[in-house]
Order: structure tokens, then C-alpha cells, then sequence
């Protein structure tokens, strides 16, 4: 490995001098500094990043902290993707990423204490399973975090779609299609998303001037195909006096679980009911026929997250809350209403 002192050697000039030039010190000739980076690039240096975070606070590593409750790991169907994109981004930014989970070898412990023995500079926060007492301990302590789904605090900036507008959106597009009875089935309102895609419902019918329906609604317990079932399932008891001719979903897996419900119930897809999802996950494409759906930008969401948390650690001013657009995919899942 290259050190500094081979470096000062070849330069001909002091060991402290090459560490001025490497950290870009105003107060080294141009001429010099631009002589030691050539010939760091030439000889191969890299700094050591223990060393370097010695000095700046900042070790070049980051932690994810993943919690999710469909027991897919990083096969989950929306949030693979932001991770990705994450990873992508922050490496080119200069760090290293790693897991943080509540172990250490086969020693288990808290997120935090994972976090501060791992020396990471901060977290990006990626989970929907609720705020537990580690979860809350790691977003009240001294490392920076960051998250897209738990909105805790504004010491914690939050990247996320735009929900709300998003489930406006969807409304209006079978609005204008010219539904007027449009039913809801929520994710569940333990999430962020959950609550804010009920809140985007619920505005698009008072901007149509339109009646809220309790029984149009139903929750999900979670975001996967059965809970859409059984879900849908409650819906259409609900709603057998009055049958809504258009569904919003909270979620794309939701909303396939919910039309093989309808489908069972000998309901045709879109002539007898049009149906919405969110989140766009690759198989929303592939499924008969294919689903409309607002569809998130998850390397968008991903890139902005990386950046937000780079800007963070730096102590950069960042907005406590970034919404990314949204947008409605039109397929085969919707139709103006039978008249």
C-alpha cells in the first residue's frame, strides 16, 4: 500500500505537505499541490478511510437499516429497487455501505449500538413495520438518519412519494372516465403510506364534491396478495346493496390479491369494475389484464434518499421533507362504467 511518505519522497518535498495537498488546504501552491495528485494518482494512493474519519468525523460508511414484514428480504417487490439505487448513488458519492441489524456476530444488541460500533456516519432508514423502541432510539440519537416511510421527526428528514397526490391522481383519472361510485381499499394505517394514500383518497372525493361512503372502504392488514383478498373479500360484503363500479388500492400487491377476489366473485375486470393499484412493481405489467397503477419512482427515490443523507453528514442544510412525483399508468385494468 502507497503511504503519504513514498509519496513526499518521489515529490521531493515534506510528509506534511503531501497531507495538505491530499486534503486540499488553501495554503499550498497550486503548482505543488497539482505535482503531489499527479503522482498520488500514479503511484496508486488511496487514503485510508479510518484515518481520514479520524480527522473529518466521517468513517465513508453508511449503514441501511431494512426492516420489512413480507419475509422477502431484498426480493420485496417496491423497496429492492430504492435500495439499489441507494447503493448506486452513495458509492459514487464515496461510501461504503453495510446492514444494520440487531446483532453483532451471534451477540445480540440494539440498532444503535450496532451503528456506533460499526462507526457508520449515518443510516438510511428503509422500513414499514412500525416504530419500535430500537427504531426510535437510533432516530433520537446523535447519528445522522434519514428514512422514506417513517415520519418521526424533523430531525429526521424524510424522502417519500407524493401519496396523497398520487391517490388524487388515480381518482380523477376514473373521474373523468366517468366513474362517480369508487370504493377504497387501504394499506394499513400503521404506515406512513398507508395514511397518507387514505388522506389522497378522501381529498379527491370532497375536490368532486363527491359522498364519503364508510362502507366503499376497507383496510388491509398488510401489504401482500392475501390481505388484498381478504380485504376485498369484506368490501363487496359491505358493499352488496350499493357495488361501487371502480376500486383505488393502496398497493399494487394488494391490488392483485383484491381483483383475483372480484374475479371469484365472477366480477369481469374492467367491464364490470375498474381497478387501481400503487407502487408499479414489475408485475403489475405482466398480469391479466395489465394493472393501472401509480407508479413510484424508485430510483429517483433512491438517488434523492443517498444525496439527502451524503448532505447530512456534511452538515448541510436539507429539507425536512422531499416529496418525489408520482404518475398514473394507464393498462388494462380500467374502463368507463357500464351505463
Amino acid at each position: 500500500m502507497v503511504k503519504i511518505s513514498d509519496i513526499a519522497k518521489k515529490a521531493n518535498v515534506s510528509i506534511t505537505t503531501v497531507s495538505r495537498a491530499l486534503n486540499d488546504y488553501p495554503d499550498i501552491k497550486q503548482k505543488t499541490k497539482e505535482k503531489v495528485l499527479t503522482i498520488a494518482k500514479e503511484m496508486g494512493y488511496f487514503p485510508n478511510a479510518n484515518a481520514k474519519g479520524l480527522k473529518t468525523k466521517n468513517n465513508w460508511l453508511v449503514g441501511i437499516l431494512f426492516t420489512e414484514s413480507l419475509n422477502v428480504g431484498l426480493e420485496h417487490p417496491l423497496y429492492a429497487g430504492v435500495i439499489e439505487s441507494f447503493k448506486s448513488t452513495i458509492s459514487k458519492l464515496g461510501y461504503d455501505t453495510i446492514f444494520i441489524t440487531s446483532s453483532i456476530g451471534k451477540r445480540k444488541t440494539s440498532y444503535l449500538n450496532h451503528c456506533i460500533y460499526r462507526n457508520v456516519s449515518g443510516v438510511f432508514v428503509c422500513t414499514y413495520t412500525g416504530l419500535d423502541k430500537m427504531l426510535k432510539e437510533l432516530m433520537e440519537s446523535n447519528i445522522k438518519c434519514v428514512t422514506t416511510d417513517v415520519d418521526y421527526s424533523p430531525n429526521v428528514p424524510i424522502i417519500l412519494s407524493d401519496n396523497v397526490n398520487g391517490m388524487i391522481q388515480a381518482y380523477d383519472y376514473l373521474y373523468e372516465m366517468g366513474h362517480r361510485n369508487i370504493a377504497f381499499l387501504s394499506g394499513p394505517l400503521n404506515t406512513l403510506s398507508g395514511r397518507e394514500r387514505f388522506i389522497g383518497y378522501q381529498t379527491a372525493l370532497t375536490n368532486k364534491s363527491q359522498i364519503y361512503k364508510p362502507h366503499y372502504i376497507a383496510y388491509a392488514n398488510d401489504y401482500d396478495f392475501n390481505s388484498g383478498m381478504d380485504a376485498a373479500n369484506v368490501l363487496l360484503t359491505k358493499c352488496s346493496h350499493d357495488m361501487p363500479t371502480a376500486l383505488l388500492v393502496g398497493g399494487d400487491m394488494l391490488a392483485i390479491g383484491a381483483m383475483t377476489a372480484l374475479e371469484n366473485r365472477g366480477l369481469k375486470i374492467p367491464d364490470d369494475i375498474s381497478v387501481i393499484g400503487f407502487d408499479d412493481i414489475e408485475m403489475a405489467k405482466y398480469i391479466k389484464p395489465g394493472l393501472t397503477t401509480v407508479r413510484q419512482d424508485r430510483k429517483l427515490l433512491g438517488k434523492e434518499i443517498a444525496n439527502t443523507l451524503v448532505a447530512y453528514i456534511n452538515g448541510d442544510d436539507v429539507p425536512p421533507r422531499t416529496l418525489i412525483p408520482v404518475s398514473v399508468i394507464k393498462r388494462g385494468t380500467c374502463a368507463p362504467p357500464r351505463t
